[in-house]
């Protein structure tokens, strides 16, 4: 099965606040996945460290079956439009 997303224990601490803690995740080409919780739960944090915007303290993720984010963050909004066309 190909993986889109992968995470294996992310975790993000900030100096007072635990954001992140030891998410892991597989979510496979095709699939629709949605983040569901409470104000501070770490939604709005995982999709940062995803996208590069943060860096984990701890753990591992890779995107499009890549551990170099660049490489998988430039097929993000692009991989689906080039698919329909």
């Amino acid at each position: 099965m190909e993986y889109i997303v992968e995470t294996k224990d992310l975790t993000k601490k900030f100096p007072n606040k635990l954001a992140v803690d030891h998410v892991s995740m597989h979510i496979a080409r095709g699939d629709i996945y949605g983040f569901i919780g409470k104000n501070g739960a770490g939604k709005t944090t995982t999709m940062k460290l995803l996208l590069g915007l943060l860096r984990p303290t701890s753990g591992e993720m890779s995107l499009f079956g890549s551990t170099k984010l660049n490489e998988g963050q430039s097929k993000i909004g692009r991989a689906s439009c080039r698919e329909r066309v």
